[in-house]
């Protein structure tokens, strides 16, 4: 009986260094024949800008939008607000602000050659009756998957605070000792 235990014990640990052998390989296989495949490359320039627009004024922001890939791609404008963390000063996408509104793409989207270069060129145009301040604004491009795919689209993307012109009024609050507004 304590054979056969014996046995049983050594046919399962063969049985583990098997499996563990056939997912390393599939692991080599999809690193080495398959990601690089899946990869997706857009540069884009400048990472960061910054204008100023008075209300009822209008400016121009280029985006230089760059194939690193050996194929062609096809690449759209998107616009996304975002806010900044606090504590580490990164961008948080996903929030909702006004201005995302006020911009818009004069292309609807560009085809791009392996290592081509071009740009979108995005009008800003900020109403008569909006406020002074400042908003967090991404411009991006993007490459979604392609028709009847389910897969990751590229996505690279600039940040653009846009300061709206005039008499900002800021409210001042007195902070106690204790925490509370005075």
């Amino acid at each position: 009986d304590s054979e056969s235990l014996k046995s049983v014990r050594i046919k399962n640990y063969e049985l583990r260094i098997t499996n563990c052998i056939r997912y390393c390989i599939q692991i080599i296989i999809f690193l080495f024949f398959l990601a690089p495949y899946a990869t997706h490359a857009i540069g884009i320039s400048p990472l960061k800008q910054t204008i100023v627009v008075d209300p009822g004024g209008e400016q121009l922001v280029r985006l230089e939008v760059r194939n690193d890939e050996q194929r062609d791609l096809i690449v759209f404008p998107e616009v996304a607000a975002f806010s900044v963390e606090e504590t580490t000063g990164r961008p948080v996408f996903g929030g909702v602000d006004q201005a995302t509104q006020w911009i818009r793409a004069t292309e609807a989207s560009l085809r791009l050659r392996p290592g081509e270069k071009k740009e979108f060129v995005f009008i800003v145009s900020v109403p008569k009756e909006a406020l002074a301040g400042g908003h967090y604004v991404g411009l991006f491009a993007s490459e979604r998957a392609g028709e009847g795919q389910v897969g990751i689209g590229a996505r690279a993307g600039s940040l653009l605070f846009l300061l709206v012109g005039g008499e900002a009024r800021e409210k001042p609050v007195v902070i106690l000792a204790d925490g509370r507004a005075g």
